[in-house]
C-alpha cells in the first residue's frame, strides 16, 4: 500500500518540478527548496531504515514537512498548479510526522 502512495506522491512532487521547468520559473532558489526538501526525504530512509535512528528520524519527518512547505510557498506566485501538486506531499508529511512520533513513543 505505501508504494502506491509513494509512487503517487512522486508523480506529483516530478510534475510540479516539470511544470515549473517547461514554464521557464525554476530559478536558482527553487531549485534549491526542491534539493533541500528532497534532501531531508532522503535523509529519513537513512535515519530509520539504515541507522536505525527512530527519534532523529522523526525529528526529520518535521524538517521536510517545513520544506515542503516552504516550497508551496516560494512556487505558489509563480505557478498555482506546480504548488497545489504539492498539497498532497503536504499532507502525507503530517500523517508520517504522526507515524515516526507514535514509533518512538511506543518504543520507549
Amino acid at each position: 500500500m505505501l508504494a502506491v502512495v509513494w509512487l503517487i506522491l512522486y508523480v506529483l512532487i516530478a510534475s510540479s518540478v516539470v511544470i515549473a521547468v517547461r514554464r521557464k520559473q525554476m530559478n536558482g532558489e527553487l531549485l534549491l527548496l526542491y534539493g533541500i526538501n528532497w534532501s531531508f526525504h532522503q535523509l529519513f530512509t537513512l535515519l530509520f531504515y539504515k541507522l536505525h535512528v527512530p527519534f532523529l528520524a522523526a525529528v526529520d519527518t518535521i524538517l521536510i514537512l517545513y520544506s515542503t512547505w516552504v516550497l508551496i510557498r516560494a512556487i505558489r506566485p509563480l505557478d498555482k498548479i506546480a504548488s497545489s501538486l504539492l498539497i498532497p506531499y503536504l499532507q502525507w508529511s503530517v500523517f508520517a510526522i504522526y507515524l515516526a512520533v507514535s514509533f518512538c513513543v511506543l518504543n520507549l
